[in-house]
């Protein structure tokens, strides 16, 4: 949430986007609490890392589809 904070805000001062920074961040974020937390080698971490964003993909995009058809017969 921090990080999505500072994005906004230098989006607001900078006019750029920084989405695609921010999201390499978070990622980044991501393989290190995993390996902190579980203690497993690096491989095995960015596979459990890809492995969870893949997941979170497919879940956003199901819930994407299924709001976009709810819209398009309510309409």
């Amino acid at each position: 949430f921090i990080l999505s904070a500072i994005e906004l805000i230098l989006q607001y001062l900078l006019h750029e986007d920084y989405f695609s920074i921010m999201a390499l961040l978070v990622w980044l974020y991501l393989i290190l609490a995993l390996r902190r937390v579980y203690q497993n080698g690096w491989m095995k971490t960015i596979f459990k890392s890809l492995s969870i964003l893949f997941l979170y993909t497919i879940c956003i995009g199901v819930v994407t589809g299924i709001m976009f058809i709810w819209v398009i017969e309510a309409g």
